[in-house]
């Protein structure tokens, strides 16, 4: 009887095939295949359109101008320094807050945390913007407080400080969230192993917590750089009609100059940047660390 049982049983597990986890390739190939059509829809397509375009007549004027026009070069090298400021404040404000949601045993603190940061992206650029323009004012909140306590009002509006901090702001949610991925995977036991070793707080995010997240903070660090790169609100609000962002200078090649060919290779060069730091970043950490760090 139980012979016979075993037979069936082994009968019935050769015809069942066995699950696997993966997709067969057709079906996976088909899901795949809307996105896929969006991805050559609005991103390959026009960037290759856009380097089309770059080279009008089918010469290199257009680049040449892009990397000899001074107020370019001016532009480019604001973007620049904007971006990095952006990026080296945005990864110390990410460490203190992706390390207190990590290490955190309060509830409340952490779920203020959490609301703080996805209060940005539940709100468009130009409200963000506008915020950020009452705080900053000649006569807004910031000027009041210090007004209020005997100190004379600061001109912070239409300056570069308020395009870093207005910048900051945007992006802080895509520094924190790599580096809450980051420090999940540092395991408690070497924290504790630090600990008793007699290392304090301060010792220990020097050398083990520090050390063991180096690969996450330089991907986002790429990450939040690249995407400071293509700001345009943000820049022309806070920082005044006369920002020479390089967002700024391709929006008035097409719409005051209506040169397209200076502006698509004014873009194809800010895009080249971006991809080119981007490489390196996976060149430099790996592919795999770059893909993990990211979620």
């Amino acid at each position: 009887m139980n012979a016979s049982i075993a037979g069936k049983r082994q009968a019935l597990g050769a015809r069942t095939r066995a699950w696997r986890p993966e997709l067969p390739g057709w079906l996976a190939a088909l899901m795949s295949a809307p996105i896929g059509l969006c991805f050559l829809a609005l991103v390959f397509y026009p960037m290759i359109k856009l380097v089309i375009e770059s080279f009008g007549t089918g010469n290199l004027d257009a680049y040449w101008s892009a990397v000899t026009d001074p107020v370019k070069l001016r532009a480019l090298g604001t973007t620049l320094w904007v971006s990095a400021a952006v990026m080296v404040v945005s990864l110390i404000l990410a460490f203190v807050i992706a390390w207190s949601l990590r290490t955190s045993k309060s509830v409340l603190l952490r779920s203020a945390l959490w609301v703080g940061l996805l209060m940005p992206m539940a709100m468009s650029a130009v409200v963000q913007n506008y915020v950020w323009i009452v705080i900053l004012g000649r006569n807004g909140v910031l000027n009041s407080l210090l007004n209020s306590v005997g100190l004379p009002s600061i001109g912070l509006l239409y300056t570069p400080g308020a395009v870093i901090v207005a910048m900051v702001y945007t992006l802080l949610p895509f520094a924190v969230f790599p580096l809450v991925v980051t420090f999940s995977t540092i395991p408690n036991r070497v924290l504790q192993a630090a600990e008793s070793l007699g290392a304090g707080w301060l010792t220990t995010m020097r050398t083990v917590v520090l050390p063991l997240s180096v690969p996450g903070l330089f991907i986002t660090g790429v990450l939040v750089f690249v995407l400071s790169l293509g700001f345009y609100v943000t820049p022309i609000i806070m920082g005044g009609p006369r920002a020479t962002f390089l967002a700024k200078v391709i929006q008035d090649d097409l719409m005051m100059r209506f040169d397209r060919p200076g502006a698509s290779a004014t873009s194809v060069i800010m895009m080249v940047v971006a991809l080119g730091i981007v490489a390196l970043a996976i060149r430099v950490v790996g592919r795999e660390r770059f893909e993990r760090a990211l979620g």
